[in-house]
């Protein structure tokens, strides 16, 4: 919910530039956990059963990257399109590692921007 207001009121191009900020504050962490990225990757998809998201791919990736965040870990918000029938999707991906999708279903997408 937060994220569907944030997005809504200040918009898609202001919340990817908080995102990029709160990234580029951290800064590179060579100590990262791909371990820690995919046990709250896990959390977060087991309380996402309680929310119809089907169709909220670009707020649960959101949701997930500021938890990440929070924690001191860094990821990837990938947004991708595909054609016939037009589709885009967002997921986030750690050290080459699909976090809340699977590697089949973002292969079908080309990725046009990564936060």
């Amino acid at each position: 919910m937060v994220w569907g207001f944030r997005l809504r009121h200040i918009g898609l191009k202001a919340v990817l530039t908080r995102l990029s900020g709160e990234k580029a504050r951290l800064g590179p962490d060579p100590a990262q956990s791909l371990g820690r990225c995919l046990a709250l990757a896990s959390a977060a998809r087991h309380s996402e059963r309680w929310i119809a998201s089907e169709t909220q791919c670009l707020r649960r990736s959101l949701a997930l990257m500021h938890l990440l965040l929070r924690n001191g870990l860094t990821a990837e918000l990938v947004i991708g399109v595909k054609t016939k029938p037009f589709a885009a999707h967002a997921w986030v991906q750690a050290e080459g590692h699909v976090l809340n999708d699977t590697v089949d279903e973002t292969r079908r997408f080309t990725p046009i921007l990564v936060v």
